[in-house]
């Protein structure tokens, strides 16, 4: 038996005259408006009157309102209808890629040492001599493993920390074994150190240079907070 709360689904397509079709959204209220949000992130406020306007298709087709709604795929009409919905799945479908081919990005913490301690910070940090904290080989091999199960053709691997450049004969052992897995799989691999620079020499950005390594860092803050 329907639901007595519910309209028939017709309610919400054409009006009896034609006038314009409701695309999908949600709506909540907020403060003493409502928030309307459609598939792809736009979002709209509106008067309790104006919703039931919009809802019961009395909108008027030269309001301000109903140009916006129009314009933010929440409202087509006869002069818009193939060209909104074509725009709006294609707008939802660009937003959806890359559940089809799951995460590229492959975070590798290769210790929790750091010789910092911005209390900013959301790592457990650990001390520069502390170093039963670093991620071993082994665990780094099934991290890669697991990496290329990913179905996605483009790969990111990004070393963290602690200050990742503490433990850097791993990041070059990572950095070496995915490049030789890579012969088999053919996927398109980038590597980035997220670092504080303070470890940063000539071989290090050597090595860097060779692999096409990116550096990430970050001042964050002022001079004391550091």
């Amino acid at each position: 038996m329907m639901n007595k709360n519910f309209n028939n689904l017709d309610t919400y397509r054409t009006c009896k005259n034609g006038q314009y079709e409701l695309l999908p959204f949600n709506f909540n209220k907020f403060q003493n408006q409502y928030i309307l949000t459609n598939l792809v992130g736009d979002y709209i406020f509106l008067d309790s009157d104006n919703l039931n306007l919009l809802i019961k298709h009395k909108l008027q087709a030269d309001s301000e309102v109903y140009n916006s709604l129009k314009a933010k795929f929440f409202l087509c009409d006869s002069n818009n209808k193939i060209g909104a919905l074509n725009l709006l799945s294609l707008r939802y479908r660009t937003k959806k890629y890359n559940r089809s081919f799951f995460t590229g990005l492959h975070i590798f913490v290769v210790s929790l040492r750091c010789n910092h301690s911005c209390p900013y910070c959301q790592v457990s940090r650990q001390n520069v001599t502390n170093s039963r904290f670093d991620m071993t080989k082994e665990i780094a091999d099934k991290g890669i493993d697991f990496a290329f199960m990913s179905p996605n053709p483009q790969i990111k691997i990004e070393f963290q920390g602690g200050e990742s450049m503490l433990n850097f004969d791993l990041i070059k052992y990572i950095t070496e074994s995915v490049i030789k897995k890579n012969e088999s799989y053919n996927k398109s691999v980038e590597f980035v150190i997220a670092t504080n620079l303070s470890f940063l020499d000539d071989e290090i950005l050597d090595y860097c240079k060779k692999y096409n390594i990116l550096i990430s860092t970050s001042l964050d803050g002022p001079k004391d907070l550091h």
